[in-house]
């Protein structure tokens, strides 16, 4: 009986410990780490404040999340862009921003101008799904922007206030049309709510929704595209296709669009 109550006592007491250990990695916070990534994958929690100027493509990864704050102009090199398959969040207090962007307090993403205009950008040889064949676009700041993937959660994705300036765009493939679109900002079946967007000298669209992407855009400013050196790059300020559903519309509320002086003639 001795030896039963030895190991008994022994067992509760490692029970004991075990239970402890978990309550305790259960308790850890989570590490969250300020303007550190500036090009690569963000893997955990990221604030981005004040200034933080990138120097290449930062990626967010599935489960991941970077949160702007708002005030914040976050300038990227040219030619680069942000690829969100985790979580984004854009001065906005329900995802975890301190605040609530305003007019007067704007997140800002910037691009720079290449140093040499004529050097051949990252779209020349990058292959064009609809065609088999390389895109031979030339421009040096091909492949600005942001991608949104249909990974992320849209309760923690809420881009408020957020104004998205000098991006070229980038290329998207839409099944329903069997061709490639551009913009600066593309939903590839992602359904954020984006407050009060303004895009500022985008080349190709404002925006771009794919495959069942269903977005509300609450306000915001969306403009045509500017771009004259390639015939038919510049788009519509939003373009959509197999967006959203009967059951999930996408839906704009007081959304203003800003055209071009390129005038009436084929549809500009």
């Amino acid at each position: 009986m001795q030896s039963n109550t030895k190991t008994s006592s022994l067992f509760l007491v490692a029970l004991f410990f075990v239970s402890t250990m978990v309550g305790l990695v259960s308790l850890a916070p989570t590490a969250v780490a300020a303007n550190e990534t500036t090009s690569g994958t963000i893997t955990g929690t990221e604030i981005w404040q004040g200034g933080h100027t990138l120097s290449g493509d930062v990626e967010i990864a599935p489960g991941a999340k970077l949160i702007i704050q708002p005030g914040t102009t976050v300038t990227f090199p040219n030619g680069t862009f942000l690829h969100v398959k985790g979580n984004l969040c854009v001065a906005d207090t329900s995802c975890g921003a301190n605040s609530m962007g305003s007019n007067g307090s704007r997140a800002t993403l910037t691009w720079q101008s290449p140093a040499d205009d004529s050097a051949l950008g990252r779209c020349w040889a990058m292959m064009n799904p609809a065609s088999g064949n390389p895109w031979y676009n030339p421009d040096a700041s091909c492949f600005e922007g942001v991608l949104v993937r249909d990974t992320v959660d849209i309760s923690q994705t809420k881009l408020n206030h957020l104004t998205i300036q000098n991006a070229y765009g980038l290329p998207r493939y839409s099944a329903d049309l069997g061709e490639s679109r551009w913009a600066a900002l593309v939903l590839d079946g992602s359904s954020p709510t984006m407050t009060e967007l303004k895009f500022e000298n985008v080349n190709t669209s404002s925006l771009l929704v794919l495959d069942l992407g269903a977005p509300t855009l609450n306000g915001g400013l969306y403009a045509s595209g500017t771009d004259a050196r390639i015939d038919g790059l510049a788009g519509s300020a939003v373009q959509a296709y197999g967006a959203g559903s009967p059951a999930n519309p996408m839906t704009l509320l007081s959304t203003t669009f800003v055209g071009t002086e390129n005038g009436c003639s084929d549809q500009d």
